[in-house]
């Protein structure tokens, strides 16, 4: 039972958070990364395309370590391994993602 649960969970983190991406690599609007975050105008961004496309891609990135994370912690489910492979794939990316947000400040607004 365990295991199937396990598996609806990553699916729908994965369709989720995968989702938000998609959505923001076809936004015509510039992206957010975080809630109450100042919308950058289309005018102070060097390509909305790209700054779209890159928060884009960090969101699919994140859904799949996430969902590859719990489907690990699966096939690792009778091992101590498990207690320690969903936090490092759920929290040890997100600092990344908002490390990778300034970075794309500095390299996409004007």
């Amino acid at each position: 039972m365990a295991i199937i649960v396990g598996a609806v969970i990553g699916i729908i983190l994965l369709v989720l958070l995968c989702g938000i991406g998609i959505y923001q690599v076809i936004s015509k609007k510039p992206a957010i990364f975080f809630a109450g975050e100042r919308r950058y105008r289309e005018d102070e961004l060097k390509s909305v395309r790209l700054w779209n496309v890159e928060h884009g891609l960090m969101w699919i990135v994140y859904g799949m370590v996430v969902s590859g994370g719990i489907f690990l912690s699966i096939v690792y489910e009778n091992s101590n391994m498990a207690d320690y492979i969903i936090p490092a794939t759920t929290v040890v990316p997100i600092p990344v993602m908002v490390l990778n947000h300034y970075r794309l400040i500095k390299k996409y607004v004007k």
